[in-house]
């Protein structure tokens, strides 16, 4: 519940710790099954007011960027092949383990170089629904869709929404 007007006015300061705790356990159980995401080192609780403020520390992954500041880069068709193809696994990981992630956007998508890979972010609200593994998986693309959409409408993609598409195709060439 930080999102939105909310979360305009009160950044980042939450009513309880629950938001936290899920993020906690969900990165966990995502760990479990050998689904990337960055290690929880510590969760930071300081009481502000009425509110709390959280700070999640989480394991560095050196020379990484998300999937939205890599395609701002315009990379080359080998880079993006690589990168595309960690992240068709990392979508198979998912829905082999009945991930839908509601936010599963370009920003949440950490791409790695050595080797390649891709880590989810964000998880605090994953949910975890093994008997509909492809209704999640196509959950889990249009919400990458809509967000590569998004980006490429504000100009922050690289690519231009005609060019999404293709875009999608090169990501996903069998759908």
């Amino acid at each position: 519940m930080n999102g939105g007007l909310w979360g305009q006015l009160t950044r980042d300061l939450y009513l309880n710790t629950h938001r936290a705790r899920c993020e906690i356990y969900r990165a966990q159980l995502l760990a479990d099954k050998k689904v990337p995401t960055p290690t929880i080192q510590a969760a930071l609780f300081y009481p502000a007011g009425p509110l709390w403020r959280i700070d999640i520390v989480t394991s560095y992954i050196p020379h990484s960027l998300d999937l939205a500041s890599f395609l701002s880069t315009r990379p080359s068709t080998p880079a993006r092949t690589r990168a595309f193809s960690a992240v068709r696994k990392l979508f198979h990981q998912c829905r082999q383990n009945g991930i839908l992630h509601p936010d599963f956007n370009a920003r949440n998508i950490l791409l790695t170089p050595s080797p390649h890979q891709a880590w989810l972010l964000d998880v605090d609200a994953i949910q975890v629904k093994p008997q509909h593994p492809f209704q999640i998986d196509t959950a889990n693309r249009h919400r990458l869709l809509r967000s590569l959409l998004k980006l490429a409408k504000l100009g922050s993609l690289g690519f231009s929404e005609k060019e999404v598409p293709s875009l999608w195709r090169e990501l996903f060439p069998s759908s």
